[in-house]
């Protein structure tokens, strides 16, 4: 996985703006990306910065397509179900 090689940091900055870009693409391509992002917070840096992945997923639930915002949403669901709100606390 790219992530891997570019680390945490570099995954965050670079790799997910990138991914922002790709939302035009065909519907496949879209919902392979919103379960791709799912599996992605240990390449993030972790639950704490799972805002960056929710980020990219919450632009997703904007496409016109039912099946893009389901699977966008049920990844979403998958997040969070991953997180606990002390983590976001400063």
């Amino acid at each position: 996985m790219i992530a891997t090689k570019l680390g945490p940091e570099r995954t965050r900055v670079e790799l997910l703006p990138f991914l922002n870009e790709l939302l035009e693409d065909p519907e496949e391509v879209v919902i392979a990306l919103c379960d791709s992002l799912s599996n992605m917070l240990d390449y993030i840096g972790g639950p704490s910065k799972a805002c960056a992945i929710l980020s990219v997923l919450e632009n997703i639930c904007t496409n016109e397509e039912i099946a893009i915002r389901e699977k966008a949403t049920e990844s979403i669901k998958k997040i969070l179900s991953s997180v606990r709100i002390k983590e976001f606390e400063a």
